[in-house]
């Protein structure tokens, strides 16, 4: 599904916790910095690494689940996802550049020997 390039207001950002490879508490930063944003391109890498699919492939598909997410949590749904966790939509508000939606999500609690599988969430 194509996307609207334009719109800077529909970024999916996410900090991956699961993969060691994407560490994000180590890159160096200064105190009080905020650690940069989780784009496309860090996850078309993260998943390119572990899939024989290709990058186009990989792009489509993310595109999807992305417009598939925001649109469960658009309608008030939450979302549980292996890997990812449970997010929640508590507030929902219509702006002029779109719907804001404030969620609470639980990350799985991940440690070196295990694998995120999806259990931990019902």
């Amino acid at each position: 599904m194509p996307s609207d390039s334009s719109d800077s207001e529909n970024v999916l950002s996410a900090e991956v916790v699961n993969d060691t490879d994407l560490n994000l508490s180590d890159v160096p930063r200064q105190e009080g910095e905020e650690a940069p944003p989780f784009r496309m391109k860090d996850l078309l890498d993260a998943v390119g690494a572990e899939s024989e699919l290709k990058r186009s492939d990989l792009r489509d598909t993310a595109v999807d689940l992305g417009e598939a997410i925001a649109g469960a949590l658009r309608d008030g749904r939450t979302v549980i996802l292996p890997g990812l966790g449970k997010i929640t939509p508590r507030k929902r508000e219509e702006k002029p550049s779109g719907v804001m939606v404030t969620a609470r999500i639980k990350l799985p609690d991940v440690t070196e020997n295990d694998e995120a599988d999806g259990d931990d969430f019902p």
